[in-house]
């Protein structure tokens, strides 16, 4: 069983056989996923070294005066350091139990584990994790769809993107363990019949995508 929810994005160009075999390849990418999900919310890249320090917010001023504008509000299922400045009931009609920092900085330097990036604010990017299916032997880990922002959509992707844009590796980059982990699964699990069904596969696909292209250069033609 799965630690969180994957989607699979159905890819409508496939045949209906390249559909079907792609789908022990789906199960595989949904375990990397997993697998990467895991160890970035710990904190470590694909060589196991720590992601970049956490830095300072834009538009914090980092002073002695607390804004409302500056103050960051966790909630009660996450990590809480001592040294918040007020904690909201916990019979509040709104945010109960949720606890208030002076700024940003102040929650990341009272956290266990400091400056450490682990993405453990990004849910919602890791909500969006889906599996794409290309053809009847590729499969592709994606973040899907978007939210709107301030009457702006963005999309999860670039959410991805802009968490990670000054790491050395992007979000979902797989170590070399995980890749060995999806040869493995492959080698234990899709034997030589499968391969030739996935070759036949292929092949039938390549000749209908070239008919395809023919009769549309005969339309034009007509």
């Amino acid at each position: 069983m799965f630690a969180f929810q994957i989607k699979v994005k159905t890819n409508n160009k496939l045949s209906e056989a390249s559909r079907k075999l792609v789908v022990p390849l789906q199960n595989i990418a949904k375990e990397l996923a997993m697998q990467i999900k895991q160890r970035v919310l710990t904190g470590k890249d694909p060589l196991g070294n720590d992601w970049s320090r956490l830095s300072r917010k834009s538009g914090e001023s980092g002073d002695s005066k607390t804004s409302k504008k500056d103050q960051w509000w966790v909630s009660p299922t996450d990590p809480q350091p001592a040294g918040y400045l007020f904690k909201i009931p916990p019979n509040a009609k709104s945010f109960a139990n949720f606890v208030i920092y002076r700024n940003y900085q102040e929650f990341v330097n009272r956290s266990e584990d400091g400056n450490k990036r682990n993405w453990h604010k990004s849910g919602k990017f890791w909500d969006s994790i889906a599996v794409r299916p290309q053809s009847a032997n590729k499969v592709k880990i994606i973040a899907s769809g978007g939210r709107v922002i301030n009457g702006k959509r963005i999309a999860n992707r670039d959410i991805g993107y802009y968490a990670g844009r000054d790491e050395k590796f992007r979000v979902l980059s797989y170590s070399a363990s995980e890749r060995k982990f999806v040869v493995d699964f492959i080698r234990e699990s899709i034997d030589e019949q499968m391969r030739i069904r996935m070759g036949t596969s292929n092949q039938i696909d390549n000749v209908s995508n070239r008919i395809k292209k023919a009769n549309l250069r005969v339309k034009k033609l007509t």
